[in-house]
């Protein structure tokens, strides 16, 4: 019957309102969740979420893996099995009709769709449900379809994603279909075992035999916003067991907030976010297939942090204990600090093998290559050898959560206590108190300075880093402080409990000339004048000149001794460039120092990346008087925003201020110029310039 509204319109009128549209059918959608009509194309672009309201519209499973997989070649897996009516079963229509109208509706011959693809260039096997097919229940194809794409993953030994949205087990194959549950599970259990990745991605509405299974048992458990996620739909619990459901229950943001999942993810970031999942995971798996590539060691342990609440010296101990079953050395020097640790472990090493020592160094972080970080007598140790001693330490560690620097440290234990060593000097990492290094009872502690960095960690002020430093002195034994500045947490800790405290200034005095410097040390009776100046901070050699006097009887050259020690990235001199690790303002300071005495009166090139937590407004202001033209390099670092640093450094000096896109090209740019160039900012930052300035002059070998 014609509405009554349309009866009292004017004819003409009439006829234009039933007028066909001539907007092309399938240009428009709406969103059912704001209601907003949508242009298909920019819908399409943004991967079919809402820009008005931002919700996750449904998407077919091809059009899904369409979007998910890089647009190269897919091959699609056991595409040819359909559904069969083997029981006959009819409930208001047959099965075979229910079967004939989901293919017709959907265009697709079953509820799961798999493919092998790529994923940013990762061979990858995935599979999608096809809600619009029966409303993606799970019947004897389905499961046989998903194990068919498990064994595939299994042959050619490929990471697995699957995007689950069902309603649960096919009623219509009655138990058969629950059989699918056990089914897909063990098939799950083979990747498991296999050590291959397994993620599962769960869609709104994902409910029944297929949450109670393959849903539910990926190593990581993803689902996207608001998406319903159950085994029963929450009007059912509510009318069956008489309770009001808490607001937003089974929505994906509530099972988070409860742990039943791991992650909920925006559409938009999926593809970065599973990629970098699977990597992790596949780095894993190098260690638990017992890799012997040092490489992906390094990978592995790289990938399995802590949570902040897990750290801490306590959880170490059982491991340590395990590992160091004799002293390290003869006698072991802990080496902390803010700036110079690195330096005056390499001046100590330097003094103590010309006195004919047997020395270990352990440092952090390396520039080039891992084993820079672990030296016998300054070798660096075999990679076979430190993979050995990752082994161990994966094996003793059971459910205890190691970082990077962990697993690197007690290596070094592990190597060093396998050596007959006079010596062995361990430098700690950004703190002291809860740095494994500090599990170590030392012979003798040294602490170079203490400055603000590292705050997020460490503490806000100079007296709360100090005391999270100081911790490195033991009772009973010797402090050597290489500050006269040192803060009271640091002097008061020393004064309670160490045996002997020589202090820089105090104890033992530099004094700084126009050309050279001299060393005084009177508790020693050891006086050493005119001393040239060299890349390397003098305080720090002075801390390792006093330590070698206490620990050593044996004379030695130290000016000829000094003038050997060399240490990659502390100004450093290459072609036209200064390569220096400096990354704070007081570290800045002694870089502006080498450059005053070996350049006066130069200005600079920048090529500058440093991580966001630093105080970079110190340490731009306070060089900015030296540089001629900024170049602010971007790095694949998330602790690293290049555009923020360009605008903050153009707010602080009037001087050219570009973006590189790497440090490569700023320093194959800087080589071409022959100017003036200085490196800093950061480790990472360095290490990118040394490789660049390799390969520039290996380029230039093979040219000439």
């Amino acid at each position: 019957m014609a509405n009554w509204f349309e009866k009292i319109l004017p004819s003409f009128i009439r006829k234009e309102t039933t007028k066909k549209s001539t907007i092309p059918e399938g240009l428009w959608q709406s969103c059912n969740s704001c209601g907003n009509i949508l242009y298909v194309p920019e819908l399409e672009s943004n991967l079919f979420v809402c820009p008005k309201c931002d919700h996750h519209i449904r998407i077919g499973a091809r059009k899904r893996l369409e979007l998910f997989l890089d647009p190269t070649e897919m091959t699609e897996i056991s595409e040819d099995k359909t559904p069969k009516d083997w029981l006959k079963f009819k409930d208001t229509k047959s099965y075979k009709e229910r079967i004939d109208s989901a293919e017709k509706s959907s265009n697709e011959k079953e509820a799961l769709i798999a493919m092998k693809g790529y994923l940013k260039k990762m061979p990858i096997v995935t599979a999608a449900f096809e809600f619009r097919y029966m409303g993606g229940s799970m019947g004897s194809v389905v499961g046989q379809k998903f194990v068919d794409t498990v064994n595939f993953a299994l042959e050619n030994q490929l990471p697995m994603v699957c995007f689950s949205t069902s309603g649960g087990a096919r009623m219509q194959e009655s138990l058969v279909s629950l059989y699918q549950m056990a089914k897909t599970s063990a098939a799950i259990e083979k990747m498991r075992q296999a050590k291959l990745p397994y993620i599962s991605v769960m869609i709104d509405p994902i409910y029944g035999g297929v949450s109670a299974s393959l849903a539910m048992l990926g190593d990581i458990n993803i689902a996207e916003p608001k998406a319903l996620v159950g085994f029963t739909g929450p009007r059912v619990i509510e009318d069956t067991l008489n309770v009001q459901l808490p607001e937003g229950f089974q929505r994906s943001e509530f099972l988070l907030e409860h742990g039943a999942i791991d992650m909920i993810v925006h559409r938009k970031d999926l593809k970065d976010t599973v990629h970098r999942l699977i990597s992790s995971l596949i780095s894993i798996k190098y260690s638990l297939m017992n890799s012997d590539l040092l490489s992906d060691w390094l990978k592995y342990i790289n990938s399995n942090r802590p949570k902040e609440g897990e750290f801490g010296l306590e959880r170490l101990q059982s491991i340590f204990k395990e590992i160091v079953k004799k002293p390290l050395a003869q006698k072991t020097i802990l080496v902390g600090g803010t700036n110079g640790k690195g330096t005056t472990v390499e001046y100590l090493q330097s003094f103590l093998m010309s006195g004919g020592y047997s020395v270990g160094v352990y440092t952090s972080p390396h520039l080039i290559e891992f084993n820079e970080r672990i030296r016998v007598n300054n070798i660096p140790v075999a990679d076979e050898k430190i993979v050995r001693s990752f082994k161990l330490i994966d094996n003793l560690k059971q459910g205890t959560r190691l970082t990077y620097f962990d697993y690197a440290t007690l290596a070094a234990f592990d190597l060093f206590s396998q050596e007959e060593l006079d010596f062995a000097i361990l430098e700690i990492g950004i703190g002291g108190k809860y740095d494994p290094v500090n599990l170590i009872n030392s012979e003798m502690s040294i602490i170079t300075n203490i400055a603000l960095d590292h705050e997020k960690w460490l503490g806000s002020s100079i007296e709360q880093i100090g005391s999270q430093k100081a911790a490195i002195l033991k009772p009973g034994k010797v402090a050597i402080l290489g500050s006269q500045n040192m803060p009271k947490s640091v002097t008061k800790q020393a004064k309670e409990i160490c045996s002997s405290i020589y202090q820089l200034n105090k104890d033992f005095k530099v004094h700084k000339e126009k050309s050279s410097w001299s060393y005084d040390f009177s508790d020693c009776n050891f006086l050493l004048e005119t001393i040239p100046y060299g890349n390397l901070n003098i305080d720090s050699a002075s801390c390792a000149i006093t330590a070698y006097k206490l620990l050593c009887e044996d004379k030695i050259d130290f000016k000829e001794s000094m003038e050997g020690t060399f240490l990659k990235g502390r100004c450093d001199v290459k072609d036209n460039f200064i390569l220096d690790v400096s990354h704070n303002p007081a570290s800045i300071k002694n870089l502006i120092s080498f450059l005053d005495n070996n350049y006066k009166n130069k200005s600079f090139n920048a090529i500058f990346a440093a991580m966001s937590e630093k105080d970079n407004f110190s340490i731009i202001k306070e060089i900015s008087h030296l540089i001629s033209e900024w170049n602010i390099c971007s790095i694949e670092d998330s602790r690293f925003d290049a555009n923020s640093l360009k605008l903050l450094t153009q707010s602080l000096t009037d001087k050219t201020v570009n973006i590189e896109d790497t440090v490569y090209s700023a320093v194959e740019r800087g080589y071409h110029k022959g100017t003036p160039q200085i490196v800093f900012g950061s480790f990472i930052t360095v290490s990118e310039a040394y490789k660049a300035l390799e390969k520039i002059n290996i380029k230039n070998r093979e040219i000439n």
